[in-house]
């Protein structure tokens, strides 16, 4: 009897270490299951930012370059313009100076014609 109550008693003992190990180790490893989940999705979390981060400068840079492109066809346009613009303008003074002149020359020439016309007249008369 005393034996067996002793053997009872060390079945007991160890049953009792043996579920205190087991719950110990089972809560290591869900600890360990748990920080590992955490650690991924940290990791993730982590990732998904830092791709987020470079489609943003991405596009950041891509509107910087659209916005610079789109600029410099403005300014060529206006350039284009301008050069139109100051052509015309050139062409128009050119064509006004020539008609000016033109218009002076006629006039002077029928002054001539009229000088001579009146110089012929008194010669006429003084005949």
């Amino acid at each position: 009897e005393v034996a067996q109550e002793v053997a009872q008693e060390i079945a007991q003992e160890v049953a009792q270490e043996v579920e205190e190990a087991v719950e110990q180790a089972v809560e290591q490893v869900v600890e360990e299951a748990v920080e590992e989940e955490v650690e991924e999705e940290v990791a993730q979390e982590a990732e998904e930012e830092a791709e987020q981060a470079v489609e943003e400068e991405v596009e950041q840079q891509v509107e910087e370059e659209v916005a610079q492109e789109v600029a410099q066809e403005i300014a060529q346009e206006v350039a284009q313009e301008v050069e139109e613009a100051v052509e015309q303008a050139v062409e128009q003074v050119v064509e006004e100076a020539v008609e000016e002149e033109v218009e002076e020359e006629v006039a002077q020439e029928a002054e001539e014609e009229a000088e001579q016309a009146v110089e012929e007249e008194v010669e006429q008369q003084v005949e």
